[in-house]
């Protein structure tokens, strides 16, 4: 059994700056950035748990590669301000939350 939420896994039209997979982020800002209001006016935002695994760091774009041989993950730009986390596999997210605004 697995539930689906509209849009988890569609694509955003670019390959994506930091390699393929899922993104999310530790800084609210930076996932704000992400959001688009619906017909109504309304946003969501999903507060989700991540697994990370082993993280293989960066702060240069990797345009549609695959996570690096041995890493479980992505982290781009840690302690930036505006980190971004992406995880390859369905599986390594779980929503927690759904945030409507």
């Amino acid at each position: 059994y697995q539930r689906r939420v509209h849009g988890i896994g569609q694509t955003t039209g670019n390959l994506g700056y930091f390699g393929k997979g899922h993104y999310s982020s530790s800084k609210t800002g930076t996932s704000l950035a992400y959001c688009r209001p619906n017909s109504l006016g309304v946003q969501a935002l999903l507060l989700c748990r991540v697994v990370v695994g082993i993280p293989y760091m960066t702060n240069s774009l990797m345009m549609g590669q695959d996570i690096p041989a041995n890493y479980n993950s992505v982290v781009a730009n840690a302690g930036s301000g505006s980190d971004e986390l992406v995880i390859p596999v369905d599986y390594g997210i779980r929503p927690s939350y759904l945030i409507l605004f």
